[in-house]
Formats: C-alpha cells, sequence, structure tokens
C-alpha cells in the first residue's frame, strides 16, 4: 500500500519463482505444497483489508491464461468473494492488471449492484471456471466423444451445452454467488471455433 488513504488496495498474485511458466496440471499436488502456504497469508491479508472496510482489487497474474487455481481455492474457502472490488487472472498479466483496474473504479461508480456482481462473476467463472476447470474436461470429452481436440461443425452444438453444464456446476462453487446466478440458458459462445476462448451470458436465478 502507496497510501493509507488510497481508494483501493490492488493486490496482486505475481508469477512463481519456480522455472514452470505454466500451471502444472499434471502434478498439482506439487503446485498446491509449493504456493498454499504464502498464498494462505495473501489471502488472510485481503480478509483483513475487506474486514477493515478497504476496497480490494485482486490481479491473478501468476500463470498466463487462466487463474491460479491455489489462490482461488483459498480465496473461496475464506472469503465472501461478493465483497471484491475486482478480480482478473486471465491472459497475459498486462491484460489481467488493466482489466482488473478497469473493474475495480468501474464498480466504485455504478449504482447497478446485480451489474457488478454480473462483470465479478463473469471474471471468476471464464479465468478459473473455464480457464482451469471446463476447458480441461471439454478437451477430454472432446477427445473421447468425438476422437479430437479441435471443435468442428460436427461437435459444435455439444460442445456449448457441455460448457454451459460445467459453467453451471463451477457458479455453484462460489460462495456469494451460488444458487443465486446461472448461465443463461443457449447462450454460450465460442467466437473462433476453438476451446481457447469462451464467452456467455449470466441471470440471476429466476430471471428468463
Amino acid at each position: 500500500i502507496v497510501d493509507g488513504e488510497a481508494d483501493f488496495v490492488v493486490a496482486v498474485n505475481p508469477p512463481s519463482p519456480s522455472d514452470k511458466p505454466f500451471f502444472d496440471y499434471d502434478d498439482m499436488a506439487a503446485e498446491r505444497k509449493y504456493r498454499e502456504a504464502p498464498l494462505r497469508r495473501f489471502v488472510e491479508q485481503i480478509a483483513n483489508w475487506l474486514d477493515a472496510g478497504r476496497q480490494v482489487i485482486v490481479a491473478d497474474v501468476a500463470y498466463p491464461n487462466g487463474s491460479d487455481p491455489v489462490l482461488v481455492d483459498l480465496l473461496r474457502e475464506h472469503i465472501d468473494l461478493t465483497r471484491l472490488a475486482a478480480y482478473g487472472g486471465w491472459n497475459t498479466a498486462g491484460n489481467t492488471i488493466g482489466t482488473a483496474l478497469a473493474q475495480g473504479l468501474a464498480s466504485a461508480q455504478t449504482r447497478d449492484e446485480d451489474a457488478r456482481l454480473r462483470f465479478l462473476l463473469h471474471r471468476l467463472v471464464e479465468d478459473w471456471g473455464y480457464q482451469h476447470v471446463v476447458r480441461q474436461q471439454l478437451q477430454e470429452w472432446l477427445g473421447t466423444q468425438y476422437n479430437t481436440l479441435l471443435i468442428n461443425a460436427d461437435n459444435v452444438e455439444a460442445a456449448r451445452s457441455f460448457i454451459e453444464a460445467g459453467l453451471n456446476d463451477r457458479i455453484g462453487e462460489l460462495p456469494g454467488f451460488a444458487g443465486k446466478w446461472r448461465i443463461a440458458p443457449d447462450s454460450i459462445r465460442l467466437p473462433w471455433q476453438r476451446t481457447f476462448e469462451v464467452d456467455f451470458d449470466l441471470l440471476r436465478v429466476g430471471q428468463m
């Protein structure tokens, strides 16, 4: 913190000093063992800032193209995610930080609480739920069902349904959002017909 009177605390989860530029899905236990202790202290500090009434922006830049799952697991365990001013964990560090800062500034200005929560949830669902969890499941499913890792005309509609179900399951694992939000039916979009990018709409439960 540079200034105790600052409008926001920007909590940055930096890259690991290890030689692994990407999260090692083949050795998740080792990744967790290596990162969990310092990240637990980090999340405890975020919780303290929130309890003190600070506006906290989380920039998760440990890995490119997706959240640090160890961090998100600890956030889910220890804080009400809806209290965050912003969260970002996608693509490059520059894109993540820029999006998170813009989101935090917008959240402080809006009077539309649903819009604030929808933006926050979209980042959590896309950056963690899709990139870390559902994308891996989708690729395994495509390989098993269609003998390919590619989206094509033969599997695109089934892939959209698979993603929608998976993302709804991930929302159910996010404290503060579970049971209150869902993926809008038939809103999954694959803009370049590949597994790397996804977009979707979010609705309050009970909305049409």
